[in-house]
């Protein structure tokens, strides 16, 4: 009797013994770490992020962005082909003038950020728009309506308001508070001059290669003069 007494105390030791061995970490064999269920939402994340959509133009979209590119230069462009160039995919264009005639250069729209870009295509590289032989820098380049420009004794201030507007300021040096300050709208058909009024100023704006314009549009205001612009000062 004492054998069995014996025998059955050591199986429930035995037993005893193996399931702390599997569960003395609260885990079984199956069961999932929360180090390891960090890392797996970790990955996913990563995947999701790497297999992000990157939404491409259609075509019509880039025949709109190169017939508005090329408004008042009397040419039109005849769409080519769709293709890789480089690292990146372009809608390709011939170009012809008010003649009918084939330009030497083609220009290119690319499928993800709308740019248009010269196109080479014999040596099938892009080149700045700058470059086309139509380019035309009052229409096409990009205007800055910001920083500083100064002409003693006064500096001017310049801040974007929105993509059609910015803010000025008009200060003498050793004063603190403006003479002058207000919101002044881009013209829609220059995009280089802006316009500013109120009940006893009405002012010009003209961004100039290296600095800023402001003429008088009506009374003199004591404005009116050609101010340089501080970074390009700076610069030199």
């Amino acid at each position: 009797m004492k054998k069995k007494i014996l025998l059955f105390l050591l199986t429930g030791c035995v037993l005893s013994f193996t399931a702390c061995g599997v569960n003395s970490n609260g885990s079984g064999a199956g069961s999932t770490t929360s180090a390891e269920t960090e890392t797996s939402e970790t990955e996913s994340a990563e995947t999701e992020e790497t297999e992000e959509e990157i939404i491409q133009i259609g075509q019509g979209d880039a025949d709109a962005i190169l017939a508005e590119k090329l408004d008042g230069t009397e040419c039109q462009a005849v769409f080519n082909d769709f293709r890789d160039i480089g690292t990146e995919e372009y809608y390709t264009y011939t170009v012809v003038d008010s003649d009918n005639n084939e330009l030497d250069q083609m220009l290119a729209v690319n499928a993800v950020s709308g740019d248009v870009v010269v196109y080479d295509l014999e040596a099938d590289k892009i080149s700045d728009y700058s470059t086309f032989e139509y380019y035309n820098e009052k229409k096409d380049a990009d205007v800055n309506w910001e920083g500083d420009f100064y002409l003693e004794p006064r500096t001017v201030h310049l801040e974007p308001a929105d993509d059609n507007s910015f803010e000025f300021t008009i200060t003498k040096d050793g004063e603190e508070e403006p003479e002058l300050a207000g919101i002044a709208t881009a013209d829609t058909e220059d995009r280089w001059q802006a316009t500013y009024e109120d009940d006893k100023v009405s002012l010009i704006f003209e961004r100039t290669k290296n600095g800023l314009e402001i003429r008088d549009k009506g009374d003199m205001s004591g404005f009116a003069a050609i101010y340089e612009d501080l970074d390009e000062k700076a610069k030199k």
